[in-house]
C-alpha cells in the first residue's frame, strides 16, 4: 500500500470514528450527516490545491446559508485536521509529507474563512445602505459606514492598495474630531471613548489590509468582524446621541435667530419658580420700535436681517448666566439670573444703547433702529410665570406709550 492509499484509509477511519462519537460529547459530528461534507473531507488529500480551495470556499457558502456558525464549522475542521496530522505523524516517518498535509490544512482553513467572509459581506451591504440613508445629524458620523462598503469591495477584488484613508487623523471623521465640535454632544469621558474607538477602527483596518495582501483570509475575517462591529457601534452611538440633541435643539430653538424659543422659555420660568428663586432673577421684555414700518418699507428679508442682528447684539452683551429668548415676532425676552434691580436696569440700559448705536447693513444703514424695554421682578403678588410675563409686558407697553426707546421698570 503506497502513502496516498495509507492516508486515504486513515481519513476514512477518522471520519467513521468522529461520526460514531456520542453527540452529547461532540456536537460537531452532526455536520457529517451531510454526505457532501463527508465526501469533501474524504477527498481532501487527493484534490489539487486550487480545486481544494475552490471546493472548501463553495462549501463555506453552503454552510453559511444553512445557518451553521463559522466557529462551529471551523472547529470541525480543526478537530479533524489535528487528529489526522497527529495519527499520520505516527504512521508515516516522512516530515516532508506531514508538512504538505499541514499546508493543505491551512489552505482549507483559509478558503473556508474566505467563503464565510464573502457571504457575511454580502449580507452586510443592505444593512450598511439602510444605515447610511438614515437621518444623520452630522455628515461625518457616517464616514466609517462608507468605509465598510469600500473595504467590502476591496476584499472582493483583493486590492493591493486600500481605497480608504488609513491615517486616523487624515480621514474625514478624524479631521472633524480635531475641530472639537464633538465636545458639544458628549462629555469629556465619552469623547475619550470615541477617540479610542476611532483609533481601534484604523488599527483594525490596517491589520485587515496587511492580511489581505498576505491572502490570510482567516485573519482578514477576524479583522473584518471586529472592524464591522466597532464601526457600526460608533456610528450608531454618534447618530443616536447627536440626532437626539439636534432634534431637541430644533424643538427648543428659533430657526431664524437661533435663540431659545417660547417653548423653552415657559419651561425655564416654571423651573425658576419651582426652585423658589423668586428673589434671584428677573425678566425683561423688549420690542423693536416701528418694526412693521421696516417690513413694509424695506421688505421682510430686511426685517429678518434686523431680527438676526438684534439677537446677536443681545446674546453678546448679556452675562453668561443670562438667557435670551425670541418671544415672538419682533419681541424678545431676557432672563437675568442672580440679578438685583439696579444690575438688571443697568444691563437693559446698555442693551438699549447698543441697539440705538448699531449700524445695520444696507438698505437700513442710514435707518436708526431702537427698542423699548419692560423690566419685571417676581414678588408675593407676582408668583407665577404668566403673571411675571404680564408684568413685563405691561411695563413694555408703558415704555412704548411714553415715547419708545427707553427702559421702564
Amino acid at each position: 500500500m503506497n502513502q496516498t492509499d495509507t492516508l486515504y484509509k486513515l481519513i476514512i477511519e477518522l471520519l467513521d470514528d468522529i461520526r460514531s462519537r456520542d453527540a452529547s460529547s461532540c456536537v460537531l459530528t452532526e455536520l457529517f450527516s451531510d454526505p457532501e461534507v463527508f465526501h469533501l473531507f474524504e477527498s481532501s488529500i487527493t484534490l489539487p490545491l486550487e480545486e481544494l480551495e475552490f471546493q472548501y470556499e463553495k462549501m463555506a457558502h453552503k454552510q453559511f446559508k444553512a445557518g451553521v456558525p463559522y466557529s462551529q464549522y471551523t472547529n470541525l475542521i480543526y478537530l479533524f485536521s489535528t487528529e489526522f496530522i497527529n495519527k499520520a505523524a505516527v504512521i508515516l516517518d516522512d516530515s516532508k509529507l506531514i508538512q504538505q498535509i499541514n499546508e493543505i490544512r491551512n489552505a482549507v482553513i483559509n478558503s473556508t474563512a474566505r467563503g464565510y467572509l464573502l457571504e457575511m459581506m454580502s449580507d452586510d451591504i443592505p444593512s450598511l445602505n439602510n444605515q447610511i440613508n438614515e437621518h444623520v445629524a452630522v455628515e461625518h458620523t457616517n464616514e466609517h459606514l462608507y468605509w465598510m462598503k469600500k473595504i467590502i469591495f476591496d476584499i472582493e477584488k483583493n486590492v493591493e492598495e486600500p481605497t480608504v484613508e488609513l491615517d486616523v487623523i487624515k480621514c474625514n471623521f478624524g479631521t472633524w474630531l480635531e475641530t472639537n465640535e464633538i465636545n458639544q454632544y458628549f462629555s469629556p469621558s465619552e469623547v475619550t471613548e470615541i477617540h479610542t474607538a476611532h483609533n481601534n477602527i484604523h488599527k483594525s483596518a490596517k491589520s485587515l489590509y496587511y492580511n489581505l495582501n498576505l491572502k490570510s483570509y482567516h485573519h482578514v475575517l477576524l479583522d473584518y468582524l471586529f472592524l464591522s462591529r466597532i464601526s457600526v457601534n460608533l456610528v450608531s452611538r454618534l447618530n443616536i446621541n447627536i440626532t437626539h440633541q439636534v432634534l431637541s435643539e430644533q424643538v427648543e430653538t428659533d430657526p431664524l435667530t437661533k435663540l431659545k424659543n417660547r417653548h423653552t422659555l415657559d419651561k425655564s420660568l416654571e423651573k425658576l419658580f419651582v426652585d423658589n428663586r423668586k428673589n434671584d432673577f428677573c425678566i425683561a421684555m423688549l420690542d423693536i420700535d416701528h418694526f412693521k414700518k421696516i417690513n413694509d418699507t424695506y421688505g421682510h428679508q430686511s426685517g429678518d436681517a434686523v431680527l438676526i442682528d438684534l439677537a446677536k447684539i443681545l446674546n453678546t452683551n448679556v452675562r453668561s448666566s443670562d438667557t435670551v429668548f425670541r418671544y415672538g415676532g419682533e419681541e424678545f425676552l431676557i432672563i437675568f439670573n442672580n440679578c438685583n434691580f439696579d444690575k438688571a436696569l443697568d444691563i437693559c440700559e446698555k442693551l438699549r444703547q447698543k441697539i440705538e448705536s448699531y449700524t445695520f447693513e444696507e438698505p437700513l444703514q442710514a435707518y436708526q433702529i431702537t427698542a423699548s424695554f419692560g423690566l419685571a421682578f417676581p414678588n408675593k403678588e407676582i408668583n407665577h410665570p404668566n403673571l411675571l410675563i404680564q408684568s413685563a409686558d405691561s411695563k413694555l407697553y408703558e415704555a412704548k406709550n411714553s415715547g419708545r426707546n427707553r427702559v421702564v421698570s
